[in-house]
C-alpha cells in the first residue's frame, strides 16, 4: 500500500476543509508541513483553519511565513490581511491586502476587504472608494452594497446607506444585520413606519437577534407605541441580560408609559453594566429630574463642574485664531457634503479622515481637550470623571446652521463640544436676546417638560469652545432669518 504523496494530502485535506471538518483540515495541511515546511499551498491553508478555529496569532505566523516563501502568492496576502485585522492590526491589514491587490489589480472581494479595514481605521470616505470599485469590478456583489451601507451611515449619509442595504437585499444578501442596518438608516430619517418593518424583517430572519429587538423597541417608543417597544426590549433584555443599551432603551420605553419606578430600575441596571453609559445617563437625568431628586441630578449633569467654556491654542499652521477660523469658514462653506442628507447644513466626518484646516483644528482640540482631562474635579465615584480616558479619538464635523437645533446627545461619546467660527451679527448679543446661543441642561422640550430645568446658556464666542460630558442635553436656540452661524462640533470618543 504506497503513501500519499504531498499533493495527494494537501487535496484531502483541502476537500475536509470545504466540508466543514476544518479540524481534520488543519491536521492534514500539518501532515504536509512536517515533510515540506515551505510548501506555500499548505502553509496558506493552514492559516485559513487557523483563522477559522479563532487561532488568529497562528493564522498570521502561518501566513507570514507563507509570504515570505512565495511573496507573489495573492491569496497568502488576502488572508494575512484578514488575520492582521482579526488581531487589531489594522495598519499592517491595509499593507497586507494592497500587496495582494498589487498581485490581483481589481480584484473585487479584496477591495471589499480593503473597504472593512479602511472603516475601521476611520477612513470612511476611503471605504467608500474601496466598496465602489469592487461593486464597479462586480455589480452583482451585495457583500460590498451591504458594506458601503454601513459606512455611508457612518458619513451621516442615510438616504444613500438605505438605497445600498436595499440594492443588497435585491441581491439576495439574506444577512439579519442587513435588515437591521436598513432599519438604523430609515430610523435616523425619521421614516419609523419603514424602519420598523425592516427590524421587524431582521427578526423573521432571526427572531433572536437582540440588536435588532433593541433597535425594534426603540423605533416603537419613538413613535407612540410605548407599550409595544416595553414588550420587544423585555425580550431583548431576557435574551440578553448584561446588555447595557437594552436595560437604557427599556428604561426609556417605561418612561414614555408612566412607569417612573420601573424605568429607573432599568437605568440602574443598565449602569450597574456599564457605569459610564451615555445613552442610560442621559435618560435617567430626565427620570431623575421627574422623580424630585434635584440633588443627584445636579451632582450628574455638573452643570457648575463639568460643563465649561475654552479657548483652544492657535495652531502652528496660521499666524492667529482668526487667520484660521478664515480657513475653516472657507472649508466649511465649499465642503460638498454640508448642504445633502437629512440634516442641512451638518457635514460628514471631518476629522477622522480629513484633510487642511479641520486637522488643524483637531490638534488645537486636542491641546485643550487634554487640558480640561487633567483638570477635571477629584470625584472618582463620578461615573462621568471615573471614566476619564487615557486615549480617545476626536470624531469631527462642521455646521452651518440657518436656524436653531432640538436639544440632544451624543450616545457614542465621552465629552462633547462646539467650536465657534463665525457668530457676527447671528448670535444675541443682549442679556434679553438669547438668539443662536448654546443651552445646556435640558431635554428636548417637544417631549418633556423643561420649564422648571436648571440650564447654563453659553454665548458663542468666535475662537472659543464650549465642552459638556456627551450625556448632558444640550441645544442651540432659535435664531431664524439673521444669517449663518458656522461652527465645528466634535466627540471624544474612548479608545481601546
Amino acid at each position: 500500500m504506497h503513501s500519499m504523496n504531498s499533493q495527494d494530502l494537501l487535496r484531502e485535506a483541502f476537500a475536509m476543509h470545504q466540508r466543514g471538518r476544518v479540524r481534520d483540515a488543519l491536521e492534514g495541511y500539518r501532515r504536509v508541513l512536517a515533510s515540506e515546511p515551505d510548501n506555500p499551498g499548505a502553509l496558506n491553508l493552514a492559516g485559513a483553519a487557523h483563522a477559522a478555529l479563532g487561532d488568529v496569532g497562528e493564522a498570521a505566523a502561518a501566513l507570514e511565513r507563507c509570504v515570505r516563501v512565495a511573496p507573489d502568492f495573492p491569496d497568502a496576502h488576502a488572508n494575512l490581511g484578514l488575520a492582521y485585522r482579526a488581531l487589531g492590526r489594522h495598519e499592517d491589514a491595509l499593507a497586507a491586502q494592497r500587496r495582494a491587490l498589487a498581485l490581483v489589480p481589481g480584484d473585487p472581494e479584496t477591495l471589499n476587504a480593503v473597504g472593512v479595514t479602511l472603516r475601521r481605521l476611520g477612513r470612511y470616505r476611503q471605504a467608500v472608494a474601496a466598496y465602489r470599485e469592487a461593486i464597479a469590478a462586480a455589480p452583482g456583489y451585495g457583500e460590498a452594497r451591504a458594506n458601503l451601507g454601513n459606512v455611508l451611515q457612518d458619513l451621516d449619509r442615510m438616504e444613500e446607506a438605505a438605497d445600498s442595504y436595499r440594492e443588497a437585499i435585491a441581491l439576495g444578501v439574506t444577512a439579519p444585520s442587513v435588515h437591521r442596518g436598513l432599519g438604523n438608516a430609515l430610523q435616523r430619517l425619521h421614516r419609523l413606519d419603514e424602519a420598523i418593518a425592516a427590524y421587524r424583517a431582521a427578526l423573521h430572519a432571526d427572531p433572536d437577534y437582540v440588536a435588532a429587538l433593541t433597535d425594534l423597541g426603540g423605533a416603537l417608543v419613538e413613535c407612540g407605541r410605548g407599550a409595544e417597544g416595553a414588550e420587544a426590549l423585555r425580550r431583548a433584555a431576557g435574551l440578553s441580560p448584561r446588555d447595557a443599551l437594552v436595560h437604557s432603551n427599556l428604561g426609556m420605553a417605561l418612561h414614555e408609559i408612566g412607569d417612573l419606578a420601573g424605568a429607573l430600575a432599568a437605568f440602574d441596571q443598565a449602569l450597574a453594566l456599564d457605569p459610564g453609559n451615555t445613552h442610560a445617563l442621559a435618560y435617567q437625568t430626565i427620570a431623575l429630574h421627574e422623580a424630585g431628586e434635584r440633588d443627584r441630578w445636579r451632582w450628574l449633569t455638573g452643570l457648575d463642574r463639568l460643563v465649561r467654556e475654552m479657548a483652544p491654542p492657535a495652531p502652528p499652521a496660521y499666524a492667529s485664531v482668526a487667520a484660521m477660523n478664515d480657513a475653516l469658514a472657507r472649508y466649511a462653506e465649499a465642503h460638498p457634503s454640508v448642504w445633502q442628507g437629512r440634516r442641512r447644513g451638518i457635514s460628514s466626518e471631518l476629522f477622522l479622515d480629513g484633510e487642511g484646516p479641520p486637522l488643524a483644528l483637531c490638534d488645537s482640540l486636542r491641546a485643550a481637550v487634554d487640558r480640561y482631562i487633567a483638570e477635571l474635579p477629584d470625584e472618582p465615584e463620578h461615573p462621568f470623571v471615573a471614566r476619564r480616558p487615557h486615549r480617545y479619538v476626536l470624531s469631527g464635523w462642521c455646521n452651518l446652521l440657518d436656524e436653531g437645533a432640538a436639544a440632544h446627545v451624543h450616545p457614542a461619546a465621552w465629552l462633547s463640544g462646539v467650536y465657534y467660527v463665525r457668530t457676527e451679527g447671528v448670535v444675541g448679543d443682549g442679556v434679553e436676546d438669547l438668539a443662536g446661543c448654546l443651552q445646556v441642561g435640558a431635554p428636548d422640550e417637544d417631549h418633556y417638560r423643561t420649564d422648571d430645568y436648571p440650564v447654563r446658556v453659553f454665548r458663542p464666542r468666535e475662537g472659543h469652545m464650549v465642552v459638556f460630558p456627551s450625556y448632558v442635553w444640550h441645544r442651540i436656540l432659535p435664531f431664524r432669518d439673521r444669517g449663518i452661524r458656522i461652527s465645528y462640533a466634535f466627540d471624544v470618543v474612548p479608545a481601546g
